[in-house]
């Protein structure tokens, strides 16, 4: 029996609640194109969701609650209640660590999916800073959720971003 799977990504939304202009190539020229909203995205993600009777895979790959004033003012907690209803599956992290680790945990605990990371050790003990992964059945294939935040972190964003945590392949000795 032949099964479909569709997988929905959503990144770099960088705290756009609102459509916006932005310059992109399309065909070997520059222009600027209306992009992004959340409302917008809600509706692409509800119909795909409704047209494939809910056989979907919704993944946030982070650079979502860091960018404009409104997401930086409120440390991204303003997001949080749209993000929520996108129905996402789970999301891993980038710009989020400028809220600094605990932040970027206290936004977890507010969102209705986790935030996967398996790549990001506690420095104090070496455990995960964040569930690494997690699995999801959908239409009757069990897929398995992988979240690699973003490896640079700790390497070339202010120490803020890092405090207490490191970003590595394997765990590290505490």
């Amino acid at each position: 029996m032949r099964r479909t799977l569709t997988i929905l990504q959503l990144n770099d939304l960088h705290g756009y609640i609102e459509p916006h202009r932005e310059l992109v190539r399309d065909g070997g020229e520059w222009t600027f194109v209306e992009l992004g909203g959340l409302a917008r995205i809600a509706t692409l993600f509800d119909r795909v969701r409704r047209e494939t009777e809910g056989a979907v895979i919704a993944l946030d790959n982070g650079d979502t609650f860091h960018g404009t004033h409104v997401a930086v003012a409120s440390r991204g907690h303003a997001l949080v209640p749209m993000m929520n209803a996108l129905k996402m599956d789970a999301m891993t992290v980038h710009w989020e660590f400028a809220y600094t680790p605990e932040g970027v945990r206290e936004l977890a605990a507010q969102l209705e999916y986790p935030i996967l990371a398996i790549n990001c050790y506690r420095k104090d003990d070496g455990d995960l800073h964040f569930a690494p992964w997690r699995v999801v059945e959908r239409g009757g294939v069990r897929v398995g959720i992988i979240g690699i935040a973003c490896p640079i972190v700790d390497k070339t964003m202010p120490p803020a971003f890092s405090e207490g945590v490191r970003f590595c392949a394997a765990k590290p000795a505490p």
